[in-house]
């Protein structure tokens, strides 16, 4: 049996904790989404997405597993992933509003249409992270992936549609998530690992600026612009590797 050193054994908790300081990040993301402070909210977010982003790096490195074999890593990013995912994303939708010519809109329509949006929200985000082949062998999402916080982004910073609107596009993008879709799992690509890389750090980049100039009271059709090609190269990559790409030979 390998002994491992008390440095050694440190570090890979350390992993755990950066792993589950997302949790702290998502609970900061709701007191000020209550508060109705929606870009700190985001900043939040973003700040959980960068833990949820290298983490994993970090585990293989520390070598975790071999250290901490009774410590499950992936569940503990699931429980994180849940919380950032999908309830504070649904928290936003149901408290969030938009500013438009000086008049409040509401990100969802009042009344029962937005109880159903908020609760097939979390209750297929649940169904999703309970099914078999999530993640396909060939390290594919299987479905759209439990990415509402992304969503929602797109829905508050860029789109800005109406709130009937937003219903409809919470309709749509939870049978997505049962659809027979391949869309792709950027950081375990085995096609493009370079190209998607580049892709989610120049849209990490253009969102962030998104928030960034939102704080300081101003906005940018350049960067909504760009933003939503983003969201269209991974919207068509997705067709690609559903429909045209070819098998490669075992």
């Amino acid at each position: 049996m390998t002994s491992f050193s008390t440095w050694q054994k440190t570090k890979a908790w350390s992993v755990h904790a950066f792993t589950a300081s997302g949790s702290v990040a998502a609970l900061f993301a709701v007191v000020w989404i209550s508060e109705h402070q929606f870009n700190l909210a985001w900043a939040a977010l973003f700040l959980a997405l960068i833990i949820d982003g290298v983490d994993g790096t970090f585990a293989r490195k520390f070598q975790v597993k071999q250290v901490l074999p009774f410590m499950d890593g992936m569940k503990i990013d699931y429980a994180v992933d849940i919380l950032t995912y999908a309830f504070v994303p649904a928290w936003f939708l149901w408290e969030g509003f938009i500013l438009q010519a000086g008049d409040v809109e509401p990100m969802l329509p009042e009344g029962p249409l937005k109880w159903i949006a908020i609760s097939l929200m979390l209750m297929v985000s649940m169904m999703y992270y309970g099914r078999e082949g999530m993640v396909s062998e060939d390290h594919y999402f299987i479905g759209f992936p439990v990415l509402w916080n992304v969503v929602v982004f797109y829905m508050y910073y860029v789109v800005q549609a109406p709130a009937m609107v937003n219903f409809w596009l919470v309709i749509a993008f939870s049978i997505m998530h049962f659809m027979p879709l391949k869309f792709p799992y950027p950081s375990q690509a085995n096609r493009f690992l370079k190209m998607y890389v580049a892709a989610v750090a120049i849209a990490f980049a253009i969102n962030i600026a998104l928030v960034v100039i939102n704080i300081m009271g101003s906005g940018s059709m350049v960067l909504r612009w760009l933003s939503i090609a983003c969201a269209l190269f991974f919207l068509l990559m997705t067709v690609y590797h559903t429909y045209f790409e070819k098998p490669r030979p075992i």
